[in-house]
């Protein structure tokens, strides 16, 4: 519980300073609720907070000075600054209740000045207490967005062609904000299989080809057909198209080797810049696939 009431500037320092995390496996930047994250406004939690220790000295230092205090003005900021600003926030039951009893008693003429100074340090201390009882990972600016994805990460394209990587894309997106790099390169490769049926659908292969076989099996038969191809008659469109097809094979070779074999058989970590370098090495290849893909929306 915070035995001291905290100044919004004092929140918002705290909403500024640095976690340390040298006890801790994980580079998860970990947060109490006390220090305000994200998604939860600073501003708006330190001036619900001060305003619970502002309003309960008020009515005190009325009475003592034997002012009569004004309760339409207490029971209209209380709703107004803690109310209102606690609507959209998760609080325990246990929590939301007593803020509503407070709110309603408060409200009452026959509640007294200091039955009203009580039940707002309660409520101050009772928030304190749950403020510094759960745990958050903070996401920075820049990693937002990959974790509320409020477009498709990959580009709508993309999430048209193919609908079955949606739910990889968006595990990846989040892992990348997490910081969970292995695992973002897992859901990367996972994607990447996706696109590799879909080029292998592309050169003319059955699905039965392309079912339970491995990269290197998929690989050595999308290359194969290719050859396969190149005998077909010259058209304005031919060289175009193999080059394609044959750029995006080895595209795939390359992933294969470098990265799929390793993270699916657990034989390797991958930092930040590796996990980077990897997603947007995929988004690109899945985004060219995507606009030379015969089977829009089925893959």
């Amino acid at each position: 519980m915070m035995n001291s009431y905290l100044s919004l500037k004092e929140l918002q320092e705290l909403g500024n300073r640095p976690c340390d995390l040298d006890d801790l496996d994980t580079r998860f930047h970990l947060w109490s609720l006390a220090e305000i994250m994200d998604r939860f406004s600073v501003a708006v939690a330190g001036n619900a907070m001060s305003t619970l220790g502002r309003l309960a000295s008020l009515v005190v230092f009325e009475q003592v000075t034997r002012r009569t205090f004004d309760r339409a003005e207490v029971v209209s900021q209380f709703n107004e600054e803690v109310m209102e600003a606690f609507t959209n926030v998760r609080l325990s039951r246990v929590l939301r209740e007593q803020m509503n009893r407070a709110g309603n008693r408060i409200s009452q003429d026959d509640c007294g000045a200091i039955e009203i100074q009580t039940l707002l340090r309660e409520l101050h201390g009772s928030f304190g207490t749950e403020f510094t009882s759960s745990w958050f990972l903070r996401i920075s600016e820049e990693r937002r967005g990959y974790y509320e994805q409020r477009t498709p990460l990959f580009g709508p394209e993309v999430a048209s062609v193919f609908p079955s990587a949606t739910k990889d894309i968006s595990a990846a997106g989040r892992c990348l904000a997490l910081d969970e790099w292995t695992a973002c390169v897992f859901h990367l490769m996972r994607i990447l299989e996706i696109g590799l049926h879909d080029l292998g659908r592309q050169v003319g292969l059955p699905e039965s080809a392309l079912e339970l076989e491995n990269w290197k099996v998929v690989i050595d038969l999308i290359e194969k057909q290719i050859r396969s191809l190149e005998q077909a008659p010259k058209s304005p469109t031919k060289s175009a198209t193999l080059q394609f097809y044959s750029e995006a094979a080895n595209s795939f070779r390359y992933f294969k080797d470098a990265w799929r074999n390793h993270v699916s058989h657990s034989r390797a970590n991958y930092n930040e810049r590796e996990a980077i370098t990897i997603y947007n090495s995929v988004l690109a290849l899945m985004q060219t696939l995507a606009k030379h893909s015969t089977s829009k929306g089925t893959s």
